[in-house]
């Protein structure tokens, strides 16, 4: 099996673009037994869809609010390079009917392209624990089986306007919004790649990506 995964952006300490995409994330694919298809490039969006069974959207850089209609508000750092890669792939695979799973900046970014917005400054998640609260029927709840899973924290954006059709499936004590489905799109905030890979990736191989 073969999945597609978007390249990552960031800025080191020289202000140098690098371009990667997590050990943790290849790891918890790989080690599982699924090939990884990086998209580094919108040419390469077509070729991954033909190819791939679907798509991961990872964790990353902050999403520029102007494409939710906001002015900068406590965003960091954005790449619209990298916002127009994960838009390419999202609609591309959306359209084609191959299940997509969003974790935090993916989680962030799909609810964004879908008519959602996000708060751009969370200023108490970064680095931290904390317990969500899970619904009944939902694919967070098929991995875990329990109405309450501790999780890790890594973000300083969250989910405001929830984008049309989307149901929410979990959320922190605080409300934060924590995962959400909608027809062939699965997305949390938290970085489960960091916190149980095998358990939460072999649910997604054997009963999503087929």
């Amino acid at each position: 099996m073969k999945i597609a995964i978007v390249q990552r952006y960031k800025l080191d300490q020289d202000g140098d673009g690098i371009y990667y995409v997590t050990e943790d994330n290849r790891k918890m694919f790989e080690r599982n037994g699924a090939g990884l298809f990086v998209i580094d490039d919108v040419a390469k969006v077509e070729e991954a869809v033909r190819i791939c069974s679907g798509l991961c959207v990872p964790g990353g850089i902050d999403v520029n609010p102007v494409n939710y209609g906001e002015v900068l508000n406590g965003t960091l750092y954005f790449s619209d390079w990298l916002d127009e890669l994960d838009y390419a792939a999202i609609e591309a695979f959306h359209k084609a009917g191959k299940p997509i799973l969003g974790i935090c900046r993916g989680h962030q970014v799909i609810n964004v392209f879908f008519g959602g917005s996000l708060y751009q400054d969370m200023n108490d998640h970064w680095g931290t624990w904390h317990d969500v609260n899970v619904d009944d029927d939902c694919f967070v709840r098929k991995i875990y089986d329990t109405e309450r899973l501790h999780v890790n924290s890594y973000h300083h954006q969250a989910v405001k306007d929830i984008a049309p059709g989307f149901r929410v499936i979990a959320r922190a004590d605080d409300g934060t919004i924590e995962a959400m489905q909608y027809e062939n799109i699965y997305t949390v905030q938290w970085h489960p790649e960091m916190y149980d890979p095998d358990t939460f990736i072999k649910f997604f191989l054997k009963e999503i990506f087929r």
